[in-house]
């Protein structure tokens, strides 16, 4: 699902207090960084595959970012300039796209694999209206597939209060989950993918309260805070401070942000 950071030899500029190389080009004699001291140093020519493997070491980018999970989330950007997610793990890195897809690529020629059963559905009901539209069950696995990765970015975008993305992959994930609810063949199927409604719900909520915090509507925060489960019960008595506001928000999803529903098929 998440693809290995895109580190290859080549000029080195620190961002953010860590390293980024970028590709400069590739020709024989190429000059590379040596990512430790900034000087430049030739290389002797390798073969493609031995180049392309060399690259694949992160050895160097992951000493410069040592694992610590209160603080193993960052925003950066890619060679060409995009922004991207980076997960520091115990033993390694995940990436993904801070836009768009959260792997970067296209399911069945379309962004996401919602877009392409959607135009399925309605390419169908334009040709034949009676027709019957269902989602087998390997089709309900891909959604589950996308709707995961969609949730582990929401994760970490949570962790970076980026709230507007929050949301928007939120609602990507109930998007999907209404689809499937409508849709899927299988009464199973649609029992193990509603597991992820009341999650997606109160973390989508959580962020849209924050981000009100965040520009200073306080009302707006406690209003929107008010619907959230568990929440509404701790402001009965009096209405907290700001700080106190965003701690409970915070408290209220803890447990949403390390545990990821289960795979229909687990």
């Amino acid at each position: 699902m998440v693809r290995p950071c895109a580190l290859t030899s080549g000029s080195y500029s620190p961002m953010n207090g860590w390293a980024c190389w970028c590709v400069k080009k590739r020709v024989n004699g190429l000059e590379v960084c040596d990512g430790n001291t900034q000087k430049w140093k030739q290389k002797e020519a390798l073969k493609p595959e031995e180049d392309k493997m060399n690259d694949m070491d992160l050895r160097g980018f992951l000493e410069n970012w040592p694992y610590d999970p209160e603080m193993n989330v960052r925003l950066g950007r890619g060679c060409d300039g995009r922004e991207i997610v980076l997960v520091r793990k115990p033993l390694g890195l995940e990436q993904y796209e801070a836009d768009g897809h959260p792997g970067g690529w296209h399911e069945h020629g379309t962004e996401t694999v919602l877009n392409f059963h959607q135009t399925r559905f309605n390419g169908l009901k334009l040709g034949s209206p009676d027709s019957a539209f269902d989602l087998t069950a390997e089709d309900c696995t891909e959604i589950f597939q996308e709707a995961a990765a969609y949730y582990h970015r929401l994760i970490a975008l949570f962790r970076l209060k980026e709230w507007r993305r929050v949301e928007r992959d939120a609602m990507h994930i109930l998007r999907l989950l209404d689809f499937v609810e409508l849709h899927a063949r299988c009464a199973e199927d649609r029992l193990q993918l509603a597991s992820w409604r009341p999650l997606t719900t109160r973390i989508k909520a959580t962020a849209w309260a924050m981000s009100h915090l965040e520009k200073g509507r306080y009302q707006e925060a406690l209003t929107a805070a008010g619907d959230i489960p568990g929440i509404s019960t701790a402001l009965d008595d009096s209405a907290p401070g700001c700080k106190n506001l965003a701690d409970l928000l915070s408290a209220s999803v803890r447990g949403s942000l390390t545990d990821c529903p289960k795979s229909p098929s687990e």
